[in-house]
């Protein structure tokens, strides 16, 4: 009889797989984020940069159309205000190339510093972009009353004009335009990378929970199987351990047969030739009878043999061999039919001592009056014989360790019929087991494979 499997993993075992996918969730969130965050920077930048790009176009146009005055040079003034009739553009600003302050369009706007990072930007001859998602017009504008709003959205666009022939720097132009059409784009950005961040999220963690799951899973298997196999390897050194005590108890036991034989077979004798101890003299012959019987099966199992014999008899063979203890103890002993099946004579002896024991266990436990019944039947290829007794069940401290050697609640017992029992079972590849136990009685259930060489499986 084999442990179940454990059908449920205890609360530890769930909790570390939820504390382990919540992690790798994390993590992978954190790292999506974070490309995301770097992604969505490098975009707007160049969607700046295009606005710029855009501008520093269109002045160098404008400056390439121009033809320059002669002791004057280029007109600044009208380029910047051709410049700032331009649609989105809100103000312009003349810088020399040194960020002193020419020109401003209009007039009441505010000029603003050359800042640092601006004019590294434009030395390296690149655009300048900066988005003001918020901000105050009065601190742009010297009337800003007039403009109905107290904060707007604007892009800070600076640009460097160069002479179309000597490439020299002229004069720095800062634009200010209206940013909300750039800030639609940002938002439309935003949008577009969250709905791709939310996709790779959910897909991302499905693989995720799938790999932990199946790895969990598999971990799960290769416990309870390294759990079932610990306990098949403690139950097999169990059984090496009594079939040790067992191959030595039946050494003792057929040296001690072999010391009682002759000395029985004289006792017999001796009683024969008294009339007046007749009772006396069939009780010697039984137990001499017993002892033969005994003897002949050590010898045949220490022989091999293939050859297969019928069944049919066990029945009245071990009612024959219990009915004289029934009847000492007065209890009613009911024995089927065997089923016209072929066994090996060394499993046909096996079959027979431990159905014995069982009987002769059941006449034990059954009170006077009651009966113990042995039943035969044959379910697909195994022999199933059932040993069934009207007596109190057995208690809850029994059941539990019920073929495992232990004291014996009989006087005098070993407790190690029932174990020896099952053993020897195992030994042809049968099967010993509790039925049922009760108030009602107790059923012990025996089942014989017929379709397998048990003589085999004994060797």
């Amino acid at each position: 009889m084999t442990d179940p499997e454990p059908q449920s993993s205890p609360p530890s075992f769930w909790r570390t797989v939820f504390l382990v996918v919540v992690a790798l969730l994390a993590v992978y969130g954190g790292v999506l984020f974070a490309i995301g965050w770097q992604m969505r920077r490098d975009l707007r930048e160049s969607l700046m940069a295009r606005d710029a790009e855009l501008l520093q176009a269109v002045a160098a146009r404008e400056l390439e159309q121009q033809k320059p005055i002669p002791g004057l040079g280029y007109d600044f003034l009208s380029l910047a205000l051709e410049v700032s009739e331009l649609r989105g553009v809100v103000g312009v600003a003349l810088y020399s190339p040194e960020g002193e302050i020419e020109q401003l369009v209009p007039r009441s706007l505010y000029a603003s510093p050359l800042e640092e990072p601006v004019r590294l930007a434009l030395e390296a001859g690149q655009g300048f972009s900066r988005f003001h998602p918020a901000l105050r017009l009065d601190s742009l504008f010297r009337d800003a009353s007039i403009l109905n709003a107290e904060e707007d959205v604007l892009v800070e666009v600076w640009v460097l004009l160069r002479d179309p022939q000597t490439g020299d720097p002229l004069r720095l132009l800062q634009y200010w335009l209206d940013g909300s059409s750039l800030q639609a784009d940002f938002a439309a950005l935003d949008h577009r990378l969250l709905s791709q961040y939310g996709l790779a999220f959910g897909l991302g963690g499905f693989v995720i929970l799938f790999l932990v799951w199946n790895g969990f899973s598999r971990v799960r298997r290769l416990n309870v199987a390294l759990v079932a196999r610990t306990r098949e390897l403690e139950r097999a050194n169990e059984e090496l351990l009594l079939a040790a005590k067992t191959s030595a108890l039946g050494t003792i036991s057929a040296h001690l047969l072999h010391g009682l034989k002759n000395p029985l077979a004289g006792l017999q004798r001796h009683l024969s030739r008294q009339p007046e101890l007749e009772e006396a003299s069939r009780v010697a012959e039984r137990m001499q009878q017993m002892l033969y019987e005994t003897t002949r099966m050590l010898r045949q199992h220490r022989r091999t043999s293939s050859r297969r014999y019928g069944a049919s008899d066990l029945g009245s063979i071990l009612e024959e061999a219990v009915q004289e203890r029934a009847q000492e103890a007065g209890v009613l002993l009911e024995v089927g039919q065997a089923p016209e099946v072929e066994l090996p004579l060394k499993e046909l002896n096996l079959v027979a001592l431990i159905l014995q024991n069982l009987l002769t266990n059941a006449i034990e436990a059954t009170p006077r009056g009651a009966e113990v019944k042995l039943h035969f039947e044959v379910r697909r290829d195994r022999l199933v014989c059932l040993v069934m007794d009207d007596g109190p069940g057995l208690p809850e401290a029994v059941s539990e360790h019920l073929f495992t050697p232990v004291t014996s609640s009989k006087e005098g017992g070993s407790g190690l019929g029932l174990a020896i029992s099952h053993l020897l079972a195992r030994q042809i590849e049968a099967e010993l087991m509790l039925e049922y136990t009760g108030p009602q009685g107790t059923t012990f259930r025996l089942d014989v494979p017929v379709g397998v060489t048990v003589g085999q499986a004994l060797e």
